[in-house]
């Protein structure tokens, strides 16, 4: 459990929890413990208080950053939850909408982000785009492709292995288009 490293395949709440606790009295015992009370002699004595209030100022502002990416954890565990709860379902009862494959894929050639989920071979298949942005510049840069966890800076790689996973068919069953149900689209 590393505290200030961000976690992404998290799956249970209990160590971002944890976290938060740990970083919360860490927080408070560093502000509220000064070895500085002990000492009498004036000169000494300021030098250990404006080291330990220095001290726990940092201490603090990292466990302010470690609540925040506990936060951001307990996000990824309840994406995690959903998604794992999609792949289990029965690929028949899950609610789809049916999309022609070339307009798929040219929605994934136009957008600079763009998460798709469908049905592939049977099978909840992630794919889409994912792009950096430069705020100065205002443009996005570095287009990747994906499928699942197989990532490609080229389009036509991309495209034929997606025609191979689709069939080659004319449709294909689309779950969401950027978190938004297919079915409302």
């Amino acid at each position: 459990m590393n505290f200030l490293k961000f976690n992404p395949k998290q799956s249970s709440y209990s160590t971002p929890i944890i976290k938060v606790v740990i970083a919360a009295l860490v927080c408070v015992f560093s502000f509220y413990f000064n070895p500085a009370l002990l000492i009498e002699d004036p000169f000494i004595y300021s030098i250990v208080n404006a080291f330990t209030r220095i001290s726990a100022t940092i201490v603090a502002m990292l466990c302010v950053y470690s609540v925040f990416i506990s936060l951001a954890e307990m996000i990824a565990v309840s994406e995690n939850k959903s998604a794992l709860t999609l792949r289990r379902k029965d690929i028949h009862s899950i609610q789809s909408k049916t999309f022609d494959t070339e307009h798929i894929l040219n929605q994934v050639k136009d957008n600079d982000i763009i998460e798709i989920i469908g049905l592939l071979q049977e099978r909840v298949t992630n794919f889409g785009t994912s792009s950096d942005y430069n705020n100065q510049k205002g443009e996005f840069f570095d287009k990747k492709f994906y499928i699942n966890d197989a990532q490609y800076s080229d389009y036509e790689l991309f495209r034929a292995d997606f025609i191979k996973l689709s069939g080659e068919e004319a449709t294909i069953k689309i779950v969401s288009i950027d978190g938004v149900v297919a079915k409302k689209l």
